[in-house]
């Protein structure tokens, strides 16, 4: 597992993981464009949405914008090419929906893709308070990165090398947690009317951005809703009174935010349950990943059967079970899990288990 600790001023702490990954990991210039695929893109597509993106990230956070100048400065990596992998793949995605006729469905990105299997859960107690956990899906490099901002709440949250203003999930001193599970509609319509390209490209930006500025759960919808906060389809948090909940949105279109009855928790994963809802069981797997679906029925059936009575235990159970074949990835462990992560909100505990999780056990890290 690697561990950063960061700290200073923003350009500060991007330099400092900017050059950790140049020097201590190999991580050069051709391995970062193939790994994010500005190798496939012509380099004036490159240097255009490059200055694109600079004029989102300077007008709505500017704080990412300096730590991509100090991840540049570190790693070598050209600052146009840092904004174009901090835009994700969606400037890839969005040629795929554009493709797409009125109403068709796009089976590209149905289910988060086939590699994709991240579970999430979070609870509102057990016999150690407040949980969430979650499973994130294979990455060529992962890391763990701790920060203490400029007048920001400490926290931890797991990135990938590059994606300075993305993270898939983590958990804060003051004890929020959020993960998250990427998902593309399948039966609704997305199109370029309700995502302009300006509120599209950059990935999992809410959800470190929210652990910077937020404590509660109520304060970090109020956060995520606001359109210029991004988000990759599914994402969880619980706070450290116990308030769950589930946001689903896509950048910047917000289908919905559930927030569940008192003393029960809530999933998510790379089906929106409120699509799902909408089809009869036997005719959910003509639409979804069948390993998806697969995914999400555990963890939804985790949270309501469990009910009155969670435990951290019974939450490692989870996150490690292979109810189904892991090597077709309908299990919550398979053979995409990378980490199991478990946030513990009241103590400032994460605990994380490295690849393959059901094997390895947990490593306790201190937030606070």
């Amino acid at each position: 597992m690697i561990l950063l600790d960061v700290s200073g001023s923003r350009y500060e702490m991007g330099r400092a993981y900017g050059r950790e990954f140049r020097l201590a990991h190999g991580y050069g210039h051709k391995n970062f464009s193939r790994v994010h695929h500005v190798d496939r893109a012509d380099y004036r597509q490159v240097v255009r949405l490059g200055v694109e993106r600079s004029v989102y990230f300077r007008r709505y956070f500017p704080e990412f914008l300096e730590e991509m100048e100090g991840f540049a400065a570190g790693s070598g990596i050209p600052l146009d090419e840092v904004l174009l992998a901090n835009a994700g793949l969606g400037w890839r995605e969005k040629e795929v929906v554009r493709s797409a006729g009125p109403g068709e469905r796009t089976p590209q990105l149905r289910g988060g893709g086939e590699d994709a299997a991240c579970s999430n859960l979070v609870l509102p107690d057990s016999d150690r308070g407040p949980l969430g956990g979650g499973t994130q899906d294979d990455q060529p490099i992962q890391y763990f990165l701790r920060a203490q901002p400029p007048g920001c709440h400490r926290y931890i949250v797991m990135m990938w090398p590059g994606w300075v203003a993305a993270c898939w999930g983590g958990m804060n001193a003051r004890g929020l947690y959020i993960s998250s599970s990427s998902c593309a509609p399948a039966i609704g319509p997305f199109t370029e009317k309700e995502c302009p390209d300006e509120l599209y490209y950059p990935r999992f930006l809410g959800v470190r951005a929210v652990l910077e500025r937020c404590a509660t759960t109520g304060e970090a919808l109020d956060f995520l809703r606001r359109p210029e906060v991004m988000l990759q389809g599914n994402t969880v948090v619980v706070d450290s009174a116990g308030r769950c909940a589930r946001i689903e949105k896509k950048c910047s279109v917000l289908y919905g935010i559930q927030q569940p009855p008192a003393g029960q928790g809530i999933a998510c994963g790379n089906i929106y349950d409120f699509e799902r809802e909408k089809l009869p069981e036997g005719a959910r797997l003509k639409v979804f990943n069948e390993a998806a679906c697969l995914r999400f029925e555990t963890v939804d059936r985790a949270v309501r059967e469990q009910a009155g009575r969670y435990t951290l235990d019974g939450l490692r159970q989870t996150l490690l079970g292979h109810e189904h074949d892991p090597a077709g990835g309908g299990s919550i462990c398979n053979r995409s899990t990378s980490f199991a992560i478990i946030g513990i909100p009241r103590e400032g505990r994460y605990l994380i288990a490295e690849r393959v999780a059901c094997q390895t056990g947990f490593e306790e890290v201190d937030v606070r």
